[in-house]
């Protein structure tokens, strides 16, 4: 890892991804590259063509821990009921459902055969920024019967795990049209996902949300696509919340405080994964 005002991040080799940075500011320099970055030629569509409302930037930024969370979280216990709702920007929240174990109450899909995916996502990555998260790369493992993707992130340092919507790097999808992201997680600490384009995939400089701790339980959170529910972590991003929906490469959860973190489902309304 090489360490100057910005954190270069290589942990990709593990997931045979070519070689591509996903640089994250520390807290006290938050100039982030976005130099190096790789054009993300083919695009899918998540089906619906209509603009989830993000028509505009969501103005200026925010210091590190200043984006507000997009919606309810709920507990998704060991057999919490799909049917649960609870108010958020992108509707209700339900528990854990579904192949994967956990889509929020979304239909379940068919996950892939031949390689461990969750909600047909096979790309789950941890890579070191100033610290240590282990394990480094892939991280997807069996609890039970069930894929999920755990990793720990170790001391105060930013700790990044990219997560490829699409499964292949230098591909993006068109996600404008969908309400927002179903997350069913657990987390020791407060977190974010940020949303990364493939044109302005390097550099800390990105639309994040928060993810809350759950105190170790598994939940489920409904994260809004709403532009004013994003804004930066360090300074304001190159695209607008808008244009970086119309071609979203992958999430990338970070986090700067030690946790430990289960990925139980990931799902995005209307946009369905192309198995590798």
């Amino acid at each position: 890892m090489k360490l100057s005002t910005t954190l270069t991040l290589l942990g990709y080799v593990a997931t045979a991804i070519p070689a591509c940075h996903a640089d994250l500011p520390s807290s006290q320099s938050p100039s982030g590259s976005a130099g190096n970055t790789s054009s993300a030629g083919s695009t899918s569509s998540a089906g619906s063509t209509s603009s989830a409302g993000s028509t505009s930037s969501a103005g200026g930024t925010s210091s590190a821990g200043s984006t507000s969370s997009a919606g309810s979280t709920s507990s998704a216990g060991n057999t919490s009921s799909a049917g649960n709702t609870s108010g958020g920007g992108a509707g209700g929240v339900g528990g854990g459902a579904g192949a994967s174990g956990g889509s929020g109450g979304l239909p379940p899909l068919q996950e892939c055969t031949g390689k461990a995916s969750i909600d047909r996502i096979t790309e789950w990555t941890a890579t070191n920024g100033e610290c240590t998260c282990t394990p480094v790369g892939d991280i997807l493992t069996k609890e039970g019967q069930t894929e999920v993707a755990q990793v720990v992130f170790m001391g105060s340092g930013w700790n990044v795990v990219p997560v490829l919507i699409t499964n292949q790097f230098g591909k993006t999808a068109d996600v404008s049209g969908a309400p927002g992201i179903t997350l069913t997680y657990s987390a020791t600490a407060a977190l974010h996902v940020q949303v990364r384009s493939g044109s302005h995939w390097d550099g800390g400089d990105q639309w994040a949300a928060d993810v809350p701790s759950t105190s170790g339980m598994k939940q489920t959170l409904t994260i809004s696509f709403e532009a004013s529910k994003w804004a930066s972590l360090f300074s304001a991003p190159v695209e607008t919340f808008a244009d970086t929906l119309k071609e979203v490469q992958g999430l990338v959860f970070v986090g700067n405080t030690a946790n430990t973190v289960v990925f139980y489902g990931l799902r995005i309304q209307g946009f369905e994964p192309a198995c590798p």
